[in-house]
């Protein structure tokens, strides 16, 4: 455990940021940071995005993800699962980090891609046979992400000391399609206001409330964009400290929406999910050291 808590939890002393030091997290780079146009150019180094390859050898784009550790992201667990197979098969799928524009073929000159090696899945999440439950997921890659300011973890809380309340404006970054199916080429950011659980359950269409699993948080978009498909497994940050001290959170996993403009939108709630995190990630490091090791035999 103290060494998870070594990598997301730091104390900072400095004023100015122009690379990644150890024990940094959620650092959201922008003009008043960073100093560089690569760094201007992504100012969620956490966000990732999945792709996999289709039965034409090309890859497409599936799903966001947030850097978690070192060769961990974290996304929903529906964007690796197949409803038809109850499973998918991981080793088709790349990890791009590093990514400001969403086309495989476009390669910018610090994004990174890792293949997915290992898929960790919640024991009881059905898809939609369980209502979306547990939508959450953790995959390893074979590589090590090489951090910088364009490479960075996002902040989990561990210890549940920060709890964003109700009315509180995150930030979910994602490619979603728009209206005529049509895939963002720039990563957008779209700012959501949390919402009541009672709230969100009175008043969510037929249908959608079986939905409102006891594992999920409530929003609504704050401005006129929304999250749109393509954006799921996106993580919803929120913002702690100020200045050189200011860090981001993920408390959300994006895992559906209503339809409609001013919809209701479900994110499965990190928190709850933080014993099965903590767990898998020790489960990974072990493997990973097994890996590096082998036993002759």
């Amino acid at each position: 455990m103290s060494l998870l808590l070594l990598l997301f939890f730091s104390t900072f002393g400095y004023n100015e940021i122009n690379a990644y030091e150890i024990g940094d997290c959620g650092i959201r780079y922008n003009n008043s940071i960073a100093h560089d146009d690569s760094s201007k150019n992504n100012e969620f180094p956490w966000h990732a995005a999945l792709f996999r390859m289709n039965n034409s050898s090309k890859y497409e784009y599936i799903c966001g993800a947030s850097i978690i550790y070192t060769n961990v992201v974290v996304t929903a667990a529906h964007c690796v699962y197949d409803e038809a197979e109850q499973d998918i098969d991981y080793s088709r799928m790349v990890i791009a980090v590093g990514k400001k524009n969403s086309s495989w073929e476009h390669r910018e000159v610090h994004e990174q891609r890792l293949e997915v090696i290992s898929k960790k899945v919640p024991p009881f999440y059905r898809g939609i046979h369980n209502m979306n439950q547990d939508d959450i997921a953790l995959l390893v890659l074979n590589d090590t992400i090489k951090f910088s300011n364009i490479a960075m973890p996002v902040c989990i809380d561990w210890k549940n000391l920060y709890e964003p309340h109700e009315a509180e404006v995150g930030t979910v970054a994602g490619w979603g399609y728009n209206n005529r199916g049509v895939l963002s080429e720039d990563l957008k950011i779209i700012r959501m206001q949390l919402r009541n659980f009672g709230e969100c359950r009175n008043n969510v269409g037929k249908g959608f409330t079986s939905f409102l699993t006891a594992d999920k948080i409530c929003a609504t978009n704050k401005d006129d964009d929304t999250v749109e498909q393509g954006d799921g497994g996106g993580g919803l940050v929120f913002s702690k400290g100020q200045g050189a001290k200011e860090r981001y959170f993920i408390e959300g996993i994006l895992s559906g929406r209503e339809k409609g403009g001013n919809a209701y939108v479900m994110f499965t709630n990190v928190t709850s999910h933080i014993p099965w995190v903590n767990a898998t990630l020790l489960t990974i490091l072990k493997e990973n050291n097994i890996r590096k090791h082998p036993t002759s035999v």
